[in-house]
C-alpha cells in the first residue's frame, strides 16, 4: 500500500514537473548550440532556464524528493549567478550545467522506474557549489533551511520580483480571456489551443519563480487540461466553463496581492475540480488512441509538405535556386530518452547546412504525443552531398533509415496542383528576390525598442511639464514687465538730456553773477555748480552706454527657447501617455460573451477602431462607463432570438464598439440593432416615478425626452435583476463621463437599433484657454468651447421668457452673467454702454457670456479641485498664471446646463 502511494507521489511529481525538465534540458541543448556556432546567450534565455529550475525544485519540495530539490535549488542558484555575470555562458560553466542536468535527469529516471532516488549525485552538486563559492556566493542552504522555496503553502512571496509579475500576469489574463472566448467560437483551431497552453503555462511558471502558490496550484491545473486539448488538437465541449472560472480566480488572486489584501478565496475545490476533469479526459483519450490504428509517426512527409503553404513556399524556392530537395526519415526507439531533444539537435545541424522544409513531428511534440518508438520525416533542401547528410545525423541512439533525393520535376508536378503555386512562380519572376537578411553578428548587443514605465512615474512627468508651461508664463510676464522698463528707460534718457541742457543753461548764466560777488559765499556756489554738472555728465554717459536694451533682448530670445523646448517635453510626455483603446475594447470579449449567456440571447460584438491612442487615466476611466452601456444594450436593447426572428431581423444581435478621432477628442460608439427607444416612453415612465413635472414634459424635444434616461433613478426595467432595474446604471455613465470633460450624445429609432456617443479630450492636463475678466475676477474658459466673440448693446437685447437674447445670424442666443449661473464675487461693472460677449458651445447648443475684458489667449495647466469643492457647479479645476495668480477654468457643458 505504501508503494502504491509511493508511486501515486511519484506520478504527481513527474506529472508537475515533466514539462520543466523537458523544457530545461531543450533549453541546455540551445546552449551548447550556440556556443558552438558563437551565438549569443541572451538573459532571457538565463530567465528561462532559472524558471524551469524554480518549477522542478518547488514540485520536488512538495513531493518530499529531497535529492532533486537540492540538486534543482543549486542549478537555480547557479543560472541566477550567470544571470548577473557577463558573458553568461562559456565552454566550462556548460559543462558544469550539463552534468548537473545528467545527474537530475538520472534521478528522474530512479524514480519512474524505482520510485527512488538512488542514483549518487554529491559530486554533481559539489561542482556547482565551487562554482558558486568562487564567485562570492553563498552555496545553497542546508536542508531544512532552503533558500529558494517553490510555491507550496507558507512560503514567503518574492517581493522583489512581484510587481512584474503582476504586470505580466494581467496581461496574460486579459490574453487568456480573450483566445479563450474565440476558442469557444472556432474549437478546432490548433493555434488558439497553442497561444492558451503557452499562455497559461507563463503563468504557472511566473507564480512559482515568485512563490504565488495559490495562483501556481490553479495554472497547474489549467494547464493540464489544456495540454490534453493540444494533443488531440481540438477543445472539449465542456471544458469552458471550467477554465473559465479557473481564469476569473487567478484574476481575483492576483488583484487581492495588487492590492496588498490577503486572499481568503478557497481554492481547493476548484483546483480538485480541474484535476478530476483532466484525469477523466486523460483516461478517455489513452482508451481512444488504444482502439485507433497506430500512428505513422513520419507518415507521407511529401504529402504533408504540398497542403502546407509555408512548406509550398520552401519548396517552390528550393526550384528556383536549384538546390537539391532530400527526404530523410530517421527512427528513435521507445526507450530512447529524450527524444524531442534528440530530434532538435537534428533540426539545428541540418539548419546549419540548408534549409529544413518541414520535420514531421517537429521536436515540441514527439516527447508528448509519441511516448513509444518515433519515426521524423523531414524535408531539407541544401547544397552538399548524401554523405554530408549523413554525417549530419550522427546523433547518438538516432537510427538513419533513409536520405533519399527527390526529382525536381516530381515536386513541380505535386506542387502544379495547388493554384497558390502559378502565382507564387510569376511572382518570382517579376519581382527580384531579396536577399534573406543574416543573423545578428555574434557579440553585438540588440537595441531595446521600448521599455516599460511605471504609470506613476509618467503622471510626475506629466505634473513636472505642466510646472514647467507655468515657469514658461512666469518668464514671459517678466519680459514683458523688462520691455517696460525698457520704454521707462529710454523716457529716462529724454528727461535726463533735458536736465543736463537746462542745467548747462543755468551754470552759464549764473556763471557772471556769482563770479562778480566777494567772498567764500560765491565760489562754494560755483564748486558745486561744477560737482553737480561733473556728477551729471557721469550719469548721462553711464546711462547711455547701458546694455540693457541689448540682454533683455537676449533673455527674450532664451525665453522663446525654454518655451519651444517646454513645448516638446509636453508634447513627449503627453504621447508618452498614449495608448490604444484596445486595452478597454478587448475585454468586452469576454464581457460580452458572459452576459449573453447570462440572458440566452446570442451576442456578435464587433470592434473597430481600437489602435486608437487615448491618454492612459481616460483608457482606464471609460471601462466602467462603457461596461455600462454594453450591459445595457444587450440587457435593454437587444431583442431575443425568436423576437428578433418575428420582426425580421437576424436571430443573432449586434452590438458594435467603434472609436475615432474627432478634432481633439475621441469618440466612442456603442451600438446596437435592437428594439430602440421610444422617447415618448421615457416621458410617460418619467412622469409615473415622478422624476418630473406635466408642463416640462410638454416642452421637450425629441432630444431631451432621449436624455430622460440619464436622470437619477430612471430606469425602464419590469424588474431588478442582477443586471439592472435599480436606475444608478445611466445616470453614474453621465457623471463620470462628465468628470472627465466628455459629453454623450444619444441616437435612436425605435425597431432599428440605438448609438450612444462618447466625445473625451484626447489628454486632462495641458489645454489652450481664453483668459477673460469678469467681475474683477480672472476666469479661463476651454478655447475649444469658445465659438466666438461678439459685442452687443442695451438695444440689441430682447428678453425672451423672462431671458435676455440676442439675434446672432438669424438665430436666438440666449446670454447669461455668470454670477446667475455659479455663485462669484467681486467689483460689478456698470450695466450701460458697449458688452462683450463670449459665446461658447457644448456641441449642441451654445450660450453667450458677458464678460469685462478679454485678457488673452495661453496654454494652461489643469490642477484638480479637492472633494471640498464637488458641489460647486461650472468650474471643472483651477489653474495658475504666469504672475502666480489663481484663476476659475470655467466647464461649458455644466454652464449650458445650469443656464437652462
Amino acid at each position: 500500500m505504501a508503494s502504491d502511494k509511493r508511486q501515486g507521489t511519484v506520478k504527481e511529481f513527474l506529472q508537475e514537473a515533466g514539462d520543466a525538465i523537458k523544457g530545461l534540458g531543450q533549453k541546455l541543448l540551445q546552449v551548447k548550440i550556440s556556443l558552438r556556432e558563437d551565438l549569443r546567450i541572451t538573459g532571457e534565455d538565463l530567465r528561462e532556464l532559472i524558471e524551469a529550475a524554480e518549477v522542478i525544485a518547488a514540485a520536488a519540495s512538495s513531493k518530499g524528493m529531497n535529492k532533486t530539490l537540492r540538486l534543482s535549488r543549486q542549478l537555480a542558484a547557479f543560472f541566477t549567478c550567470l544571470k548577473e555575470k557577463q558573458p553568461h555562458f562559456d565552454a566550462k560553466t556548460s559543462v558544469l550545467a550539463s552534468v548537473a542536468f545528467e545527474a537530475l535527469r538520472a534521478l528522474v529516471k530512479d524514480l519512474q522506474g524505482k520510485g527512488k532516488e538512488l542514483v549518487d549525485v554529491t559530486e554533481a552538486e559539489e561542482s556547482i557549489k565551487d562554482f558558486l563559492r568562487s564567485q562570492g556566493v553563498a552555496a545553497e542552504a542546508p536542508e531544512g533551511k532552503p533558500s529558494l522555496k517553490g510555491p507550496s503553502p507558507g512560503v514567503e512571496i518574492d517581493e522583489k520580483y512581484l510587481d512584474i509579475f503582476l504586470e505580466d500576469t494581467e496581461q496574460n489574463i486579459e490574453h487568456f480571456n480573450q483566445d479563450l472566448v474565440s476558442l469557444e467560437k472556432k474549437p478546432a483551431d490548433p493555434e488558439l489551443i497553442n497561444n492558451l497552453f503557452r499562455v497559461i503555462h507563463t503563468i504557472k511558471g511566473s507564480s512559482g519563480m515568485v512563490h504565488v502558490a495559490n495562483v501556481h496550484e490553479v495554472a497547474h491545473a489549467m494547464e493540464s487540461i489544456l495540454a490534453l486539448a493540444r494533443e488531440k488538437k481540438a477543445a472539449f465541449s465542456d471544458m469552458f466553463p471550467l477554465l473559465f472560472s479557473g481564469i476569473d480566480t487567478i484574476g481575483g488572486l492576483v488583484l487581492s496581492l495588487r492590492s496588498k489584501e490577503v486572499s481568503r478565496a478557497d481554492i481547493a475545490p476548484l483546483v480538485e475540480r480541474l484535476k478530476t476533469y483532466a484525469r477523466e479526459h486523460s483516461s478517455q483519450e489513452k482508451t481512444d488512441r488504444r482502439v485507433s490504428a497506430p500512428l505513422d509517426s513520419g507518415g507521407d512527409i511529401m504529402g504533408r509538405a504540398v497542403v502546407s503553404r509555408d512548406a509550398r513556399e520552401l519548396l517552390a524556392r528550393a526550384i528556383a535556386q536549384k538546390n537539391d530537395v532530400y527526404r530523410i526519415a530517421v527512427f528513435l526507439e521507445e526507450n530512447v530518452p529524450l527524444k524531442s531533444m534528440k530530434a532538435l539537435l537534428i533540426e539545428e545541424r541540418l539548419k546549419s547546412k540548408g534549409t529544413v522544409i518541414l520535420m514531421h513531428p517537429a521536436p515540441d511534440d514527439i516527447d508528448e504525443l509519441h511516448r513509444g518508438p518515433v519515426t521524423i520525416g523531414i524535408l531539407f533542401s541544401t547544397v552538399v552531398k548524401a554523405q554530408e547528410i549523413t554525417s549530419l545525423l550522427s546523433v547518438s541512439e538516432v537510427k538513419v533509415t533513409g536520405v533519399e533525393p527527390l526529382k525536381t520535376g516530381v515536386i513541380r508536378e505535386l506542387l502544379e496542383k495547388h493554384p497558390d503555386f502559378v502565382a507564387l512562380q510569376q511572382g518570382r519572376e517579376k519581382t527580384p528576390q531579396k536577399k534573406e537578411p543574416s543573423s545578428q553578428p555574434q557579440g553585438v548587443l540588440s537595441q531595446t525598442v521600448s521599455i516599460r514605465i511605471d504609470a506613476h512615474k509618467l503622471d510626475t512627468l506629466m505634473n513636472l511639464s505642466g510646472e514647467l508651461v507655468t515657469v514658461r508664463a512666469q518668464f514671459e510676464r517678466l519680459v514683458n514687465l523688462l520691455h517696460g522698463e525698457i520704454l521707462s528707460h529710454r523716457e529716462f534718457l529724454r528727461t535726463l538730456g533735458a536736465v543736463k541742457s537746462n542745467f548747462t543753461v543755468l551754470r552759464r548764466d549764473l556763471f557772471p553773477i556769482l563770479e562778480k560777488r566777494e567772498g567764500l559765499e560765491g565760489n562754494r556756489i560755483l564748486r558745486q555748480l561744477d560737482f553737480l554738472n561733473t556728477r551729471l555728465e557721469e550719469v548721462a554717459q553711464g546711462t547711455e552706454q547701458s546694455n540693457l536694451g541689448n540682454e533683455i533682448h537676449l533673455i527674450d530670445e532664451t525665453t522663446g527657447m525654454l518655451g519651444k523646448i517646454a513645448s516638446y517635453i509636453q508634447a513627449a510626455v503627453m504621447q508618452a501617455r498614449m495608448v490604444p483603446i484596445k486595452g478597454v475594447f478587448s475585454r468586452f470579449n469576454r464581457i460580452v460573451r458572459d452576459i449573453a449567456k447570462d440572458l440566452g440571447k446570442d451576442v456578435a460584438l464587433i470592434l473597430e477602431g481600437e489602435e486608437t491612442d487615448l491618454d492612459k487615466n481616460l483608457v482606464d476611466a471609460l471601462g466602467e462607463p462603457l461596461i455600462h452601456l454594453v450591459r445595457n444594450a444587450i440587457d435593454h436593447g437587444l431583442e431575443d432570438g425568436p423576437t428578433r426572428k418575428k420582426a425580421g431581423k437576424p436571430e443573432r444581435g449586434t452590438v458594435a464598439l467603434k472609436a475615432f478621432h474627432e478634432g481633439n477628442n475621441v469618440c466612442v460608439q456603442i451600438s446596437d440593432d435592437g428594439r430602440g427607444v421610444d422617447g415618448d416612453m421615457l416621458v410617460y415612465t418619467a412622469l409615473k416615478k415622478k422624476l418630473i413635472g406635466e408642463e416640462q414634459a410638454g416642452r421637450l424635444s425629441e432630444r431631451e425626452k432621449l436624455d430622460l434616461m440619464f436622470l437619477p433613478g430612471f430606469s425602464t426595467a419590469a424588474r431588478v435583476t442582477g443586471l439592472s432595474g435599480r436606475g444608478v446604471g445611466m445616470d453614474a455613465v453621465r457623471s463620470m463621463i462628465t468628470s472627465l470633460n466628455g459629453a454623450i450624445d444619444i441616437k435612436s429609432q425605435v425597431g432599428q437599433g440605438t448609438t450612444f456617443i462618447l466625445k473625451i479630450p484626447l489628454t486632462l492636463a495641458i489645454i489652450q484657454a481664453l483668459l477673460v475678466a469678469i467681475d474683477g475676477e480672472t476666469y479661463a474658459v476651454p478655447l475649444e468651447a469658445v465659438t466666438e466673440i461678439i459685442k452687443v448693446t442695451g438695444e440689441m437685447i430682447q428678453p425672451v421668457d423672462g431671458n435676455a437674447t440676442v439675434r446672432l445670424r438669424e438665430e436666438v442666443l440666449s446670454l447669461i452673467e455668470l454670477r446667475d449661473v455659479i455663485l462669484t464675487r467681486g467689483t460689478r461693472r456698470p450695466e450701460d454702454g458697449i458688452k462683450r460677449v463670449v459665446v461658447i458651445s457644448d456641441g449642441e447648443s451654445e450660450v453667450g457670456i458677458f464678460v469685462d475684458r478679454m485678457i488673452g489667449e495661453t496654454e494652461i495647466v489643469i490642477k484638480a479641485l479637492s472633494h471640498h469643492f464637488f458641489h460647486v457647479k461650472g468650474i471643472s479645476g483651477v489653474t495658475i498664471l504666469g504672475d502666480g495668480q489663481v484663476a476659475l477654468i470655467l466647464d461649458p457643458k455644466l454652464i449650458i446646463m445650469a443656464s437652462r
